[in-house]
């Protein structure tokens, strides 16, 4: 077996890399789950507002011991600021998921040099990716964030339609913040996508190593 200098401090650097990954991917399912819960309550002021605004009172007086009635405008408002701060999160952790993927890869390659044959957080996930494993990140990563943009549009769309011939500030608020959430889906869209055709590259190039 080879060995080479510093090959326990990279294997540490390996491990706390990979448990750093999959803090991130806790990170991610709980802003998958924010954001899907703050779109539906969107649609929702929009479909049925008046239950909408009650259910949100009732929920903010349990958390805040004040008496308040906020209008279904600010509602929305709050509403949208919720989903676009989720949405970022959410974004943010995806992005350094993959990027992890790609540098623990990286570092199992340097390992192997070692003579320390690991490949599950890395390799495996790029070049042995399963069929069914496959379509279901097709789902999230790209079916979920069209239906995103479908979902925002289609909300701001209701806000316009309600509100003319009147355009008030509180409108061009959430039209601005519903513009913000649509590009960040897009570029991130971008981004899977050239982070894919990174992953088809590795997948066609690298090398298979046995697995311990």
């Amino acid at each position: 077996m080879q060995h080479c200098e510093k090959s326990e401090q990279l294997y540490d650097h390996y491990k706390e890399t990979c448990g750093l990954n999959r803090n991130a991917c806790k990170e991610r399912n709980k802003f998958f789950i924010l954001l899907v819960v703050g779109i539906l309550v969107l649609l929702l002021l929009s479909v049925r507002p008046g239950f909408a605004a009650d259910l949100a009172i009732a929920i903010l007086k349990g958390r805040v011991d004040i008496d308040i009635t906020p209008s279904i405008r600010l509602l929305q408002a709050g509403t949208w600021m919720f989903v676009l701060y989720s949405l970022m999160r959410y974004i943010q952790a995806n992005i350094k998921i993959e990027k992890d993927y790609l540098y623990i890869a990286d570092l199992e390659k340097k390992l192997a040099q070692c003579g320390i044959d690991v490949s599950r957080d890395g390799k495996s996930y790029i070049e042995e990716y399963p069929k069914v494993q496959d379509f279901i990140s097709v789902i999230y990563s790209a079916l979920c964030p069209t239906i995103y943009i479908v979902c925002f549009s289609y909300k701001i769309y209701l806000e316009w339609v309600n509100s003319l011939p009147q355009i008030s500030p509180v409108l061009i608020f959430d039209s601005v913040l519903a513009a913000i959430c649509i590009v960040l889906v897009l570029f991130y869209l971008i981004f899977r996508y050239n982070i894919y055709k990174q992953y088809k590259i590795r997948k066609k190039n690298g090398p298979r190593s046995k697995k311990i």
